[in-house]
């Protein structure tokens, strides 16, 4: 099963509460997210599948649906993939 992870060129800031700035040091392209969406970098290690992923992030965030977390994580994931944030191993 593929797992994502964050190559060692992309950086993720906090600059505010409610924003987490993505920085790709090779192309210079930023991806401005919110805290959800850098904690799920943070759990991109290449070591989790994307179930793993969702189970943990489920389990942060107890009061949303599973399928709500499900749907977003993988939407998520696709989002920053496509932006070249995450790749798979």
């Amino acid at each position: 099963m593929a797992t994502p992870f964050r190559p060692s060129w992309i950086t993720v800031l906090q600059e505010e509460d409610d924003v987490v700035t993505v920085l790709n040091a090779q192309t210079g392209h930023v991806m401005i997210t919110n805290p959800v969406g850098g904690r799920i970098l943070e759990l991109c290690d290449g070591q989790k599948a994307v179930p793993d992923l969702i189970q943990e992030l489920a389990a942060e965030y107890p009061d949303a649906p599973a399928e709500v977390v499900d749907r977003e994580v993988r939407a998520f994931l696709a989002q920053a993939a496509e932006k070249g944030v995450i790749d798979y191993a």
